[in-house]
């Protein structure tokens, strides 16, 4: 037994910390306590045994708070002896040491519930006391946070509610008890209901018969996901074959989790609908009762919502009884556009009423209706208490209107719908049952007066200025269906377009007494769609116009070039020479044209820019020596002479703040030493593992290195997960690696990192370097002309026979050698051949079996001086290829015999 002073015991008992050591080697037990001994980590009690049998034992009849093993003893060896102790330490954490240098046995151990595990002999017995004493502490943390689950569970699962968890693609994470057993017997499960199952399709039709309903629930279920609102409450009906019940159901979404997920409680108000139904019923019997005076009656709360109302009551607002209960005067005024004033008064009133606890008797109080007719009353109100219930307000009205012979007849309630009307855009009018006007806004007037005099009693025609004679009038068909209707019609001489909206306004009989016809301007509606419409014809047409002009262009360059040689030829023939002209000048009309075309058609995409990012990290160390603390010492290591590589300069930028911001994270507490070094780098073949996506070959490598807290192990497979983070709340948004990670990817590059506990970081990035063929040729000046051509041979490549003949017959003219192919695998063949003299290559771009860029790079790896010149006759396409390597030039098609001449000379002065 050995025991050892130190800050760590037991934080509610105050007791030692006892641990189990089961070591068979000497040497190891005495290093073991030792260190122990020495430790201030804690206050550890140690207890040894030998074999497993004798640790059994132990264990059996004690209590321990952590298991030091070593699986290598007399009586067990392997991952055994853990099994072994395993059976008999009650959930005790284990530590087990090992004396080979097996990680895999170490994880193989950590799956069979050890808590760690150490290599003995190289050092690592130093860190045991910290090691236990952090084991122990995670132990605890895991079993606390294991009750509470436990707890919040067993807390759940008392509900008589149903509750789920369900994540947004509506996989069921959680059901508690309740959803587990039948509406009819509580003790059968059912079996398809569990954690996992689609809870619409399974979990939710066990409680919701109607389809429709389950969609209402999803969409429901969705908008809380989506964050649309935070908290949903709605009700429905479930019928089964035995029963009817009502469910109340809640949404929420549950915060703080990794998914996306929102809880569903289901709870059964059929007990209160049914209550709610024999309450109904009992006020339709009363109902029954007042509905036959004349007087207005009703009933509200103490909250001024009518509980009860009877049919000449819903008169005054043009509402059933039905329709009213549930509503204050407030709401319903506001729905009617009545006297707000009057509503006050009401209001007033019935507060005094439940104020005094006494009636009140209003001798005359005006209400004007929902029709605008203003009536008096004489009403009669008093308190009313039932029990368990709260104080009601009944009020009786008898309508003395007809004692009042000068009655306000103001309708301000249709003052104000004038008001709104007037205000709009739109031409408004009702008609009466000839298509008459009886009535206009602002909008319609205005228009009008340009036509007629006076608008009322014009036709609806004659104010819209519409065709005579609209195929379908729609203010015919509402007259005729009594239903809304919608049409377009032209107005103004055709130079306007107007949607017209009809809607009919019917009697208490149902019978249609005038229609409301509304005139929409949609003229330049239409107009953008058309303009919509051009685009993508005219974006479809360049699609089209780019793969024309690309055969277009081989055709033409067999006209000019064919009528050039022509007129080489018939110089002392004035009449055909100016005939030969004109065709070369329409040609050239044509060429320009293709162009033009081609230009149409084109589509370019945003590109990186060759950069020397040693210039972006120069200034962004220059702002962070500015920005971090003294404590944080800074080095800079830069080669010169750097290459470039195809990168954003705002990208690098941020890389580097990044990077290095996180670094001074990591030594923020006790300070350290930032290190960033920018050089160049030859990726060999046996250094791929570290960067998969790469290939071998000269890259610029960026490294970042602090002498921080460092990375664990367990968490670098995640650094540069979206929203993953290792600071506290509100230090960081788990986005900056990430970042990082998608920045040097773009570029085509690769990050490699290596970390330490207590040690440090480094973060290495390689850029792929710009190639020597990836830069643009710059062709030399020179004064030469080719006036001769004689001693030169160049190989003419095209898969159209009439440039070939063509280009033969130019250079031919000049004194080449000219050598064709119309297939690119024998000119490739005939090149290869060492006996054959080729000094140029003039190949097509765009050719069957080998397109021209690939020639070139293959003629590259066979002859890499030769000089070659392509010919296109889609400048997009030219624009596209990648494989630029001196010497490669372009020309376009159609082929101009002089610029080709001058081209050809500027590439063999190259060679």
């Amino acid at each position: 037994m050995s025991q050892n002073k130190g800050f760590a015991t037991h934080a509610i008992t105050g007791k030692p910390i006892s641990v189990l050591l089961v070591e068979d080697t000497a040497a190891a037990r005495e290093l073991i306590l030792d260190i122990f001994d020495d430790s201030t980590t804690g206050n550890f009690s140690l207890t040894v045994k030998i074999r497993v049998k004798d640790a059994q034992l132990f264990l059996q009849q004690n209590h321990v708070d952590l298991i030091i093993l070593d699986l290598g003893l007399p009586d067990s060896n392997g991952l055994e002896t853990l099994t072994s102790i395993s059976t008999v330490a009650d959930a005790t954490p284990i530590i087990v040491l090992t004396g080979n240098d097996d990680k895999d046995l170490g994880r193989k151990a950590i799956a069979l519930g050890a808590q760690d595990f150490i290599v003995k002999g190289f050092g690592a017995e130093s860190l045991l006391p910290r090691i236990a004493y952090y084991t122990i502490e995670r132990h605890k943390a895991h079993h606390q946070a294991v009750q509470a689950e436990l707890f919040l569970r067993a807390s759940i699962d008392s509900l008589p509610s149903r509750i789920a968890i369900v994540n947004d693609c509506g996989t069921t994470l959680f059901l508690n008890r309740a959803w587990t057993k039948t509406s009819n017997n509580p003790t059968e499960k059912l079996a398809e209901v569990h954690e996992g199952a689609d809870y619409f399709t399974t979990c939710l039709p066990h409680v919701c018969s109607d389809l429709a309903t389950v969609e209402r629930l999803r969409q429901m279920a969705h908008d809380v996901l989506e964050k649309k609102t935070t908290f949903i409450e709605t009700e429905y009906q479930h019928t089964s074959a035995n029963s009817v019940k009502w469910y109340q159901v809640r949404m929420t979404p549950l915060l703080n989790t990794m998914q996306n997920s929102v809880v569903i409680s289901h709870e059964d108000i059929s007990a209160r609908k049914r209550i709610a139904i024999d309450l109904f019923r009992s006020r339709e019997y009363l109902r029954v009762i007042f509905d036959t005076t004349p007087n207005l009656v009703f009933v509200k709360d103490d909250q001024g919502r009518y509980i009860m109302v009877n049919k000449a009551m819903g008169s005054m607002y043009g509402l059933k009884p039905n329709e009213i209960v549930g509503k204050t005067d407030a709401e319903l005024f506001q729905e009617k556009h009545m006297v707000e004033d009057e509503c006050q008064n009401f209001n007033q009133d019935d507060l005094k009423v439940l104020t005094t606890n006494k009636p009140l008797t209003i001798e005359e109080e005006p209400w004007t209706s929902h029709l605008g007719k203003k009536h008096w009353f004489r009403t009669s109100k008093m308190p009313i208490q039932f029990p368990d219930c709260p104080p009601y307000v009944l009020g009786i009205s008898t309508d003395i209107s007809e004692q009042r012979e000068n009655q306000d007849k103001i309708r301000s309630s249709e003052l104000l719908l004038r008001t709104i009307l007037d205000a709009l855009q739109y031409r408004i009018l009702l008609l009466d049952t000839e298509m008459q006007v009886i009535w206009a806004n602002s909008a319609a007037k205005e228009n009008a007066h340009e036509i007629v005099s006076s608008i009322m009693g014009q036709s609806c025609r004659d104010i819209c200025n519409t065709d005579k004679h609209c195929r379908i009038c729609p203010a015919e068909q509402a007259l005729r269906t009594g239903e809304m209707h919608f049409s377009e019609v032209k107005a103004d001489n055709g130079t306007t377009t107007l949607e017209i909206t009809t809607i009919p306004i019917k009697n208490n009989d149902g019978e249609v007494t005038s229609i409301v016809y509304i005139a929409e301007d949609i003229s330049q509606q239409l107009s953008v769609e058309q303009q919509l419409r051009q685009a993508q014809k005219m974006e479809s047409l360049g699609v089209l116009a780019g793969g024309i002009a690309h055969d277009f262009n081989n055709v033409l360059t067999a006209v000019l070039g064919f009528t050039e040689l022509a007129l080489y030829k018939t110089k002392d023939n004035d009449s055909l020479t100016g005939d030969l002209k004109e065709v070369y000048q329409a040609s050239i009309r044509a060429r320009d044209l293709v162009n033009q075309i081609l230009t149409f058609s084109r589509r370019i995409d945003k590109q990186f820019q060759p950069l020397d990012i040693s210039l972006i990290v120069k200034e962004a160390m220059k702002l962070l020596r500015s920005t971090l603390p003294t404590s944080i010492h800074m080095d800079f290591h830069l080669e010169k002479d750097l290459d470039l590589t195809l990168a954003d300069p705002t990208h690098i930028h941020q890389i580097i703040m990044n990077l290095c911001t996180n670094a001074a994270h990591a030594m923020q507490r006790d300070g350290g030493r930032l290190s960033v070094s920018l050089r160049s780098r030859l990726l060999q073949t046996e250094e791929k593992n570290h960067y998969h996506n790469l290939q071998p070959g000269k890259y610029i490598e960026l490294s970042v290195t602090d002498t921080g807290h460092g990375i664990a192990e367990d968490t670098l497979p995640y650094i540069f997960d979206p929203y993953f983070t290792t600071k506290g709340l509100g230090e960081g948004t788990g986005l900056g690696l990430a970042v990082v990670h998608g920045i040097v990817k773009e570029c085509g590059g690769d990050i490699h990192v290596v970390s330490k506990i207590g040690e440090g970081t480094t973060f290495t990035l390689l850029f792929p370097v710009v190639e020597q063929h990836e830069q643009p040729a710059v062709l030399p000046q020179t004064e030469r002309s080719i006036s001769n051509g004689a001693g030169y041979s160049i190989l003419v490549v095209d898969d159209e026979p009439a440039i070939v003949k063509l280009c033969r017959r130019m250079l031919e003219a000049k004194g080449f050698t000219v050598l064709s192919e119309t297939d690119p695998r024998a000119a490739l063949t005939r090149i290869s051949d060492a006996s054959v003299r080729i000094d140029l290559l003039l190949s097509d771009l765009t050719m069957p079996h080998m397109t021209g860029d690939k020639l070139a790079q293959a003629v590259h790896e066979i002859a890499p001086t030769m000089p070659v010149i392509l010919m296109s006759g889609n400048k997009a396409k030219a624009d596209d290829f990648t494989g630029r390597q001196l010497p490669v030039q372009f020309i376009d098609k159609p082929l101009n015999n002089q610029e080709l001449y001058d081209l050809i000379d500027q590439m063999l002065a190259i060679s």
